[in-house]
């Protein structure tokens, strides 16, 4: 079996995010026959990640350079964050 994501580059040109899910499909003779499975184009979720991302790093430059003490606690009282 395998869960992948993949890059690729279409025909014209164009790059985008797949996700390959799939399991093999065996003979009697115990040789791989197939694969059944599925590709679903996850370009937009990874483009959402990367901008989270990116707007998670300008959140924590911003609170490092506050001259005041910053922190982040979760419902637990748990440190999440600080400056």
């Amino acid at each position: 079996s395998y869960d992948l994501e993949l890059r690729i580059v279409t025909a014209t040109g164009e790059t985008r995010w797949v996700r390959a899910i799939g399991d093999p499909q065996f003979g009697e003779d115990g040789a791989v026959t197939g694969a059944l499975g599925l590709f679903q184009d996850i370009t937009e979720r990874r483009e959402y990640e990367a901008a989270l991302e990116s707007t998670r790093e300008e959140l924590r430059q911003i609170i490092d350079l506050v001259p005041d003490l910053v922190f982040v606690k979760n419902r637990e009282g748990e440190y999440l964050l600080a400056n």
